[in-house]
């Protein structure tokens, strides 16, 4: 089965309501064309890598 998914790594400038707004209807776009899309913070990177790296192992059914 393949999986299609979008990682996306947002910065603070994601934050603010109107990228979270354009955010959203990309989200939206992407997921109409058959796509996950999995969004970390730098913040999540910073402080939980290997939790992030496990979470999209989880989503591509290697773990």
């Amino acid at each position: 089965m393949r999986k299609a998914i979008v990682i996306e790594v947002d910065g603070e400038h994601h934050f603010s309501q109107e990228q979270i707004e354009k955010d959203h209807v990309r989200d939206t776009w992407l997921q109409g064309q058959g796509y996950r899309v999995l969004r970390f913070s730098t913040g999540e990177l910073a402080d939980a890598f290997d939790g992030c790296v496990e979470e999209i192992l989880r989503e591509v059914n290697v773990m």
